[in-house]
């Protein structure tokens, strides 16, 4: 609804199939939940510092692992942009897609 405050990461956190998939702890009167690989991935990417490209090439290793997915920086990018479409990575400056664009082949060639 419009002019009622949004939070993307926060949806998808607490969407049924990421607690089940990705509770850290439960505790009374709290749960601990992990953002979704592809929310990690996307603001890893964004900040990009210290062990993100690390942190990135391990969660693509877990999905080449699990679900057998041969990383491309097409098949990275595509993800994103339909997984974080609201982190309006499509309204980038060209500049600003480029240097992500190299963040992800680096990130690939780590895993």
């Amino acid at each position: 609804v419009y002019g009622t405050p949004y939070d993307p990461v926060y949806k998808d956190t607490v969407d049924e199939s990421n607690v089940r998939n990705n509770t850290i702890l439960t505790a009374p009167g709290l749960i601990l939940i992990g953002v979704s690989w592809s929310w990690a991935v996307g603001l890893k990417l964004v900040r990009y510092q210290k062990h993100d490209p690390q942190d990135i090439a391990h969660i693509l290793r877990l999905g080449y692992r699990l679900r057998n997915v041969q990383w491309t920086r097409r098949v990275l990018e595509n993800w994103l942009l339909s997984m974080c479409a609201p982190m309006g990575y499509i309204l980038c400056s060209p500049w600003q897609i480029q240097a992500t664009r190299q963040k992800i082949r680096h990130a690939i060639q780590l895993a």
